[in-house]
């Protein structure tokens, strides 16, 4: 425990640009971010579980600076694709990445067209137009660092279609230990403390909560009581159990609704398919 105070205090205390140079230059998260094989890994994922795109108008959450994951989308058939990501990215380097997508993937798409049917807000609340007229929400590992997510499904239920379909990947585990994972000798230290977050009281993880990688801990049962709420069928549950002990505080379990299914607490990460009825 006291090691695990220490490292999330000391992270917390980083600036941004130390931050950035410690996890991006020396842990090489920056050469993961920036290869289109990351964001090519990523649509094959929507696609093995089952989202089809053809002639459909799709909203991606939570892109972060890349198109990649877009003109995948767009030629698999979207008629387009609305981003949905706070940060901005610059034309400049958009096109360099439309460049790099159609240098590997031979796309007869022209970049002006592309551009036209990609179309980029800061966030859900920006897109408007006619209410329901989206056919697809998709994200992954995004809504684990979402700050409201009742808002998030409050809007997903605004802008998606009846029957419609929303695709998440969340990853519950603590993203703190995450880029201690890609070596070796330091992997066990980040499946050990995967879950360790969630034994700390509400006052505490807040405390210790670092804007640069901001995390909600919300679980599974949580994001199935929204689904609800907010009219949404769960169609498919995919869970990813944690095999190690863990311990999770009373102040996040009297968050949760009274009924929930035991399976739904331990695990890294889940993904969650709903239907708008």
């Amino acid at each position: 425990m006291l090691f695990d105070l220490a490292w999330k205090l000391t992270r917390k205390s980083l600036s941004q640009s130390s931050y950035n140079w410690l996890s991006y230059r020396l842990f090489g998260r920056k050469i993961r971010y920036e290869k289109s094989e990351t964001y090519t890994a990523i649509f094959n994922h929507y696609c093995e579980n089952g989202l089809e795109f053809r002639g459909k108008t799709v909203l991606e959450v939570g892109c972060g600076l890349q198109i990649f994951t877009a003109l995948h989308i767009l030629r698999a058939g979207a008629s387009r694709v609305l981003l949905a990501e706070p940060k901005v990215l610059e034309r400049k380097r958009a096109s360099e990445q439309f460049r790099v997508f159609q240098s590997e993937f031979s796309e007869d798409l022209s970049e002006q067209e592309a551009f036209d049917r990609i179309l980029a807000y800061r966030s859900l609340s920006e897109i408007h137009g006619p209410s329901s007229h989206i056919d697809l929400i998709c994200s992954y590992t995004v809504l684990e660092h979402v700050s409201d997510l009742e808002d998030f499904f409050r809007q997903s239920g605004r802008l998606l279609k009846r029957g419609g379909l929303s695709y998440h990947l969340v990853d519950v585990s603590d993203h703190t230990y995450q880029f201690f994972g890609r070596f070796p000798i330091l992997r066990k230290l980040h499946e050990k403390r995967a879950l360790y977050h969630l034994r700390y009281s509400n006052a505490t993880f807040v405390r210790l909560n670092d804007p640069k990688c901001f995390m909600n801990r919300i679980l599974l049962p949580r994001y199935i009581e929204l689904a609800a709420i907010y009219e949404f069928e769960v169609e498919e549950v995919t869970l990813v159990p944690y095999d190690k002990p863990f311990k999770i505080h009373p102040d996040l379990l009297q968050s949760l609704p009274q009924k929930i299914e035991e399976s739904h607490l331990g695990t890294n990460a889940f993904s969650l398919k709903l239907r708008k009825r």
